[in-house]
C-alpha cells in the first residue's frame, strides 16, 4: 500500500470520524517548540484529561494508560514517532476496531483488564512534526477500521 501524506491522513481521519467509521477522534501535530496543532471533528482536546501511550511504552504503562482512559473517560493519545507500535498496543487497537472493547490478560488480577470503550473516551493520533514523512499512515489507518467494514 503506498504512503499517503499527513494532510491526506488528517483529512481521512476527520471525514471518517464524522461518518462514525473510525475510532480516531483527532490528529495532533507536536512541534519542537511544544506547540500542538489539533485537528479534531467535534471538540478541542481537553488538556488535563489525557492518557498518552507511545511506541516506547512498556506493557505495564500501556495497561495503566488504557485503564485510566477507560475508567476516567479520558483521551488516549497514540504517539507515532516511527510508526512502530508494540504488539500489545497493536493488539488492543485491533480489538477496539473489532469489538469496541479491550482485554488485557495480565499476570495477576490487578493487571488483567477488560472494558468497553465509553462514548466519552476518544483516541487521537500524535505525530512529531519532524517525523511526519517517515510514517506510513495508510498502514496505520488499517488499525482503525471497524468490523462492519470487513
Amino acid at each position: 500500500m503506498p504512503k499517503i501524506s499527513l494532510s491526506d491522513f488528517a483529512d481521512v481521519l476527520i471525514k471518517e470520524r464524522a461518518l462514525g467509521n473510525y475510532f480516531v477522534s483527532g490528529l495532533i501535530i507536536r512541534k519542537d517548540d511544544n506547540v500542538q496543532t489539533i485537528k479534531e471533528t467535534s471538540s478541542q482536546l481537553p488538556e488535563n484529561i489525557i492518557v498518552e501511550i507511545s511506541e516506547k511504552s512498556d506493557d505495564s504503562e500501556i495497561i495503566s494508560g488504557f485503564k485510566s482512559a477507560f475508567e476516567n473517560k479520558k483521551w488516549i493519545l497514540v504517539s507515532l514517532k516511527d510508526g512502530h507500535l508494540s504488539p500489545l498496543w497493536r493488539e488492543q487497537l485491533t480489538r477496539l476496531r473489532d469489538s469496541n472493547s479491550i482485554f488485557i490478560q495480565g499476570e495477576t488480577a490487578e493487571t488483567t483488564f477488560y472494558a468497553e470503550q465509553p462514548e466519552e473516551t476518544r483516541i487521537a493520533v500524535v505525530v512529531d512534526e519532524k517525523n511526519i514523512k517517515d510514517i506510513n499512515y495508510s498502514e496505520f489507518l488499517n488499525l482503525f477500521r471497524p468490523i462492519t467494514e470487513i
